[in-house]
């Protein structure tokens, strides 16, 4: 009995850790390259907005859509035919939010405080409430019927913010709450059970990467400190999936790297930190969407300034 519990016990642990494992794959690519550009889903679609193809090429002033039950992609304008690049995005009652990032003023790049929003039933964009404070590199979240906007820059190179504004959706309106403890850009924000962990980022352009942790409660307007990440790094992806947070890709230095393969997974639980399975190539400045218990992730670029775009397309399997 004891022999066959302790098989049974291996078993199951192996089970586990394949299944804490899971596997990246290669399924396809978008269109077109891109990079900087964010990735939502939205009534069966996938929306990857704006961005670059390249850093000194060709700026995006156009939405793809991907139609998943028809496994077709089509492109959309974004309002007035704007470039919209190194911004963020939420959707909220079936209706896709895009907020800051950069727009093109002449040959010059402007950090924007603009709101569009996108109604999939009229396949219109509306133009809304501007931010209070204009910035690019930023993060959101979503909670209830409010979209909280936090950190970003407001002038390249310039160091990072550590403002947290909210957008009420019902009546368009903002309100600034709390400053984050650290100053950042290039960060990534996950809701979890009504609070909001920041996660990397950095600050000037002679700064370091953060490893850095910090959680928003929006019931007390407070903020505390997490357990750091494994590896500083900013310009990531991350996801949330089976109550972990999946932090994927990224780099230490835009200029002299490395660019990160490595995946690490925060249980907000207990928290700690473990390693996952690394993605096929390393990429920074990518998007990533949860569906079905597996993310998806898209395009990035896979080298330093100055940065070249991919159009690939990854997937994680449990």
């Amino acid at each position: 009995m004891k022999t066959f519990l302790q098989i049974s016990f291996f078993i199951f642990l192996s089970t586990q850790i394949c299944f804490a494992q899971g596997s990246w794959a290669h399924i396809g690519d978008m269109p077109e390259i891109r990079l900087s550009h964010t990735a939502d889903y939205l009534n069966g679609k996938i929306y990857i907005v704006g961005g670059w193809n390249t850093e000194q090429g060709q700026i995006l002033t156009t939405a793809l859509v991907y139609n998943r039950s028809t496994a077709t992609w089509s492109t959309i304008p974004l309002l007035n035919n704007e470039f919209r690049g190194a911004h963020t995005s939420s959707v909220v009652d079936s209706k896709l939010y895009i907020i800051g990032g950069y727009t093109a003023s002449g040959p010059n790049y402007v950090a924007s405080a603009k709101v569009d929003m996108y109604d999939p039933n009229t396949g219109l964009w509306t133009s809304k409430t501007p931010m209070p404070t204009p910035r690019a590199n930023l993060a959101c979240v979503a909670i209830d019927n409010k979209i909280y906007v936090v950190g970003g820059m407001d002038r390249t190179n310039w160091p990072g913010l550590n403002t947290l504004e909210v957008y009420d959706v019902l009546t368009d309106t903002w309100s600034q709450l709390a400053d984050m403890p650290t100053g950042r850009w290039g960060l990534r924000a996950v809701a979890v059970n009504g609070k909001i962990y920041i996660f990397g980022g950095r600050t000037d352009v002679l700064g370091q990467a953060y490893s850095s942790v910090e959680v928003y409660d929006p019931q007390t307007n407070t903020w505390t400190t997490k357990s750091n990440m494994p590896t500083a790094r900013y310009q990531f992806t991350a996801c949330l999936l089976d109550s972990n947070i999946f932090i994927v890709g990224g780099w230490r230095s835009s200029s002299n790297g490395p660019i990160y393969d490595k995946v690490e997974i925060y249980n907000p639980k207990s928290d700690e930190w473990s390693t996952g399975q690394s993605l096929p190539v390393a990429l920074s400045l990518l998007a990533g969407v949860v569906l079905n218990d597996r993310i998806y992730v898209y395009g990035g670029t896979h080298t330093t300034h100055p940065n070249f775009g991919t159009s690939a397309i990854f997937e994680f399997s449990k």
